[in-house]
């Protein structure tokens, strides 16, 4: 089988759509699949090391500028001319697309007029993550603060929750108590406004795709109530659940919470690190790892500076696959208060690695956490509830040695092995369907040429 994906995001950049296409290429490869990977160019100083593709494998680099927002990432503005002619060459049997971006909207066409099956991977959460876009959204933390002593709590959640466009604004006026509920009103019609918009876009990006998966089936059921395409099948992005074993803690006085992921706002790390501050001054002995790297380590590393907790956080960087397993295996429990995950593969990890999760009633999340099980879920945007979770598990032992036991065990369904198997299946069935629609749809071009030659032969 020949596949042709199209991404918006690829080596060297490191998430958890990159790893997830680097896993399952690799599989496809094995057994003999050839793949076509249509993703951005990076600049020669972003790669840590050269990239060399499995067999089977092959790379088309599109011109692509960097984000202003994140300059880690890229936008493509891929030659459409250059792209036809090299996926009329390779003349795979059906397209994945991994981004409704520039560059997959592209891949759509390469399909649609080759005839081609396209199924695409809802990877991306775009009602919350569009909030996350603007630049002002870099200065959140410092405009939060500000607010704090001048908002009652229920006006300020709205804000921190909806609409951080609309921070700035809020700041000139002056707030007072008659103003809250006008307030308070006025950002939660901006952000169903948003909403309606965003999944409006949505439906038209993805309507016309022949099949759409999900890594989630919380996600999976949201895009149908949504109704933005008629096939939405669940479909988890997978791990290699040999490679994360759980292993003996070494005898410590230290407690270590492990997060990993990329390190920017729409991760919500901020939140994390205002719950550590709450967690290290009752439970002394806490510790917290950052493992990744993005755009706002250097601003969060200023706020743990200016909550005081910079000798118990450590930002370790980007760390190479076996670090950051070893890590796994050293800590005593995950932590993430990001509200956009629509799975989250270091979750996965850090579960096959015997880890307990405390996370966010969020998505994917609330599915893959089972609260009092394998973890804790706290309230989204709220570091006093994260806490006290945390230190739950931290005065409990026992409690924490039991959900250890329980994390390995819920996640057997998304070994990596199983879902490349289900994702082979989906290509076969959309494929099959392709040809059957095209068969349909060329016997009734057949017969109505047939009826029009009749009519054409009836004498006058």
């Amino acid at each position: 089988m020949r596949i042709a994906i199209f991404t918006e995001t690829f080596y060297p950049e490191i998430n958890g759509v990159v790893t997830f296409l680097k896993n399952i290429t690799e599989k496809l490869s094995a057994q003999g699949h050839e793949i076509r990977i249509y993703c951005p160019k990076y600049p020669k100083k972003a790669f840590r090391k050269p990239y060399y593709p499995s067999k089977n494998v092959s790379v088309y680099r599109a011109f692509s500028i960097k984000l202003i927002t994140n300059p880690a990432s890229r936008v493509t503005i891929p030659n459409v001319i250059k792209v036809f002619r090299d996926f009329k060459r390779f003349n795979p049997d059906i397209v994945h697309l991994q981004s409704p971006l520039l560059i997959g909207e592209v891949g759509f066409l390469c399909g649609k007029l080759y005839r081609k099956p396209v199924i695409s991977t809802y990877h991306t959460f775009l009602p919350d993550f569009a909030k996350y876009i603007s630049p002002l959204r870099i200065a959140r933390v410092i405009l939060i603060n500000k607010l704090i002593g001048r908002m009652r709590r229920k006006a300020r959640k709205v804000i921190e929750e909806d609409n951080p466009q609309e921070i700035k604004r809020f700041l000139k006026k002056k707030v007072n108590k008659k103003k809250e509920k006008e307030l308070t009103a006025k950002f939660r019609k901006v952000k169903k406004l948003n909403e309606a918009s965003i999944w409006v876009i949505t439906r038209l990006m993805y309507s016309t795709h022949d099949l759409i998966t999900a890594p989630s089936r919380v996600m999976a059921k949201i895009l149908r109530e949504k109704r933005v395409n008629r096939k939405v099948l669940f479909l988890s992005n997978g791990i290699e659940l040999d490679k994360f074993r759980p292993m003996p803690k070494p005898k410590r006085d230290e407690i270590m919470l492990l997060h990993s992921g990329r390190i920017s706002f729409e991760k919500n790390v901020d939140v994390l690190l205002n719950s550590f501050k709450l967690v290290s001054d009752k439970c002394p002995q806490a510790r917290l790892w950052i493992v990744g790297d993005g755009p706002s380590q250097p601003e969060l590393k200023k706020l743990a500076g200016k909550l005081r907790i910079s000798d118990k956080v450590k930002f370790f960087g980007a760390l190479p696959r076996e670090e950051l397993i070893s890590l796994y295996q050293k800590a005593d429990f995950f932590v993430t208060a990001s509200t956009i995950e629509t799975q989250g593969i270091v979750v996965l990890e850090a579960m096959a690695s015997g880890l307990p999760v405390v996370g966010v009633k969020a998505l994917a999340l609330s599915e893959l956490i089972r609260d009092g099980q394998n973890g804790f879920l706290a309230s989204p945007f709220n570091p006093r509830d994260f806490a006290e979770k945390c230190i739950r598990l931290i005065e409990s032992p026992d409690l924490l040695e039991k959900m250890a036991q329980n994390a390995p065990s819920s996640i057997k369904e998304h070994d990596l092995d199983f879902v490349v198997e289900r994702l082979i299946c989906i290509y076969e069935r959309a494929i099959c369907d392709k040809t059957k629609k095209l068969e349909k749809k060329k016997k009734k071009r057949k017969l109505a040429l047939r009826n029009k030659n009749k009519r054409l032969k009836k004498p006058a």
